[in-house]
């Protein structure tokens, strides 16, 4: 009898661990492929010598991410590996079967702050401003001066508020933090969106170039895009660069250069064929040098060579310098353009007047000092230099 008690005891005993073990989901078996995976692309991304390749490798993953999902969805998995096919979710854009993951994850304390970012990629990939900013309030709550995990989201959220204050607060944040690529590459677009909202003065934003060049000193990258925003803040008011840079002339016997036409207001104006907004921008300031010619007013346009040309029209492709000079003369002449073209050798002068697009326009004073600076086809830009001219 006694024997028999025992053995019953055992076999309750086993049993149970046996069938604790089996109702526990083995430990990151898909995070495991899902990283072989990971690794398999960086090695081929290694070899990829044409966009072409780069597509197919791209779809590739993608297939390969949809096989795990439907692989793996509907199995008993570990919070690790939840986790792991939330974030596969979230690249085969299944946002809501991921936010609903990452929802149920938030209640497990050591993968909370994981999760948390998990959905604010969800919320940021569908560009739900309420719910993304819902979400930067709960990890700014849980986390206070932990944040470094979230700055680079603090950062993209702070560009995408609708409310000034709440694009203050994110920036601030994420101000704190030297952010990584690919998201220190917004730091820029960061600093133009904080001084919009806080309303900072010229000084107040070099201060806060200042600060970003500090922290993020060593970064040749980003160093380079600050001191451009630097040098565009610096520019109004100051002597404009001289022009006299290497250049083929087009509607001008002779290279022009700013010396010779001081005692007139001077627009240059950065373009280049290929550019659809500088296709529309050019009709109304060849009627605005045609208006204001004899009161005083030169335009320039400035264009560089790329070594391949299109038009809207003409798509040629990679050409050389001689071909390509003859077809922005045709662009010119087919345009109608009355002012004198510079086709520059090299983008040396659009980096002086710190040109991030184009079309891009520099309206210089009769004494040689940069008065505005436009960037972009802005409709009311011609009515106002006519009104500075006229005036």
């Amino acid at each position: 009898m006694k024997k028999r008690v025992i053995v019953l005891i055992l076999i309750v005993f086993f049993t149970g661990i046996f069938s604790l073990y089996c109702s526990k989901p083995p430990e990151n078996v898909l995070t495991k492929k899902f990283e072989n995976l990971s690794k398999e692309m960086t090695q081929k991304l290694k070899t990829i010598k044409t966009r072409e390749q780069y597509n197919n490798l791209l779809k590739d993953r993608e297939n390969s991410l949809l096989q795990l999902s439907k692989e793996f969805e509907n199995k008993k998995l570990s919070n690790n590996d939840k986790l792991t096919l939330g974030k596969i979710f979230v690249e085969i854009k299944k946002y809501d079967a991921a936010a609903k993951i990452f929802e149920t994850l938030m209640k497990e304390p050591t993968l909370k702050k994981k999760a948390i970012v998990g959905i604010i990629e969800v919320y940021l990939n569908k560009r739900d401003i309420k719910n993304t900013s819902k979400y930067l309030d709960i990890a700014k709550k849980e986390f206070k001066d932990n944040l470094k995990e979230f700055a680079p989201y603090f950062l993209i959220g702070g560009l995408n508020q609708m409310s000034k204050e709440k694009s203050i607060e994110y920036l601030e944040i994420a101000f704190k933090y030297r952010l990584a690529p690919p998201f220190s590459r917004y730091v820029g677009y960061g600093i133009d969106a904080y001084a919009k909202a806080k309303g900072l003065k010229k000084e107040e934003k070099l201060q806060l170039i200042e600060k970003m060049k500090t922290l993020y000193a060593g970064d040749p990258t980003i160093i380079k895009n600050l001191e451009k925003k630097e040098a565009i803040l610096k520019l109004i008011g100051s002597p404009a660069a001289e022009i006299n840079v290497e250049a083929d002339w087009i509607n001008s016997a002779v290279p022009l250069t700013l010396a010779k036409l001081k005692g007139k207001y001077v627009v240059l104006e950065f373009f280049a064929p290929w550019c659809p907004h500088c296709r529309h921008s050019l009709p109304h300031m060849i009627e605005l040098y045609k208006k204001l010619k004899s009161k005083g007013l030169m335009v320039i346009g400035i264009t560089s060579y790329y070594g391949s040309y299109s038009d809207g029209e003409k798509n040629v492709g990679r050409v050389p310098k001689e071909k390509e000079l003859e077809l922005i003369k045709e662009f010119v002449k087919k345009n109608n353009v009355n002012f004198p073209v510079m086709v520059t050798k090299s983008r040396t002068l659009g980096d002086k007047y710190g040109v991030e697009g184009i079309p891009c326009f520099i309206l210089i004073s009769k004494d040689g000092k940069v008065l505005k600076r436009y960037e972009g086809a802005i409709p009311t830009l011609y009515g106002e230099i006519e009104r500075i001219v006229t005036n």
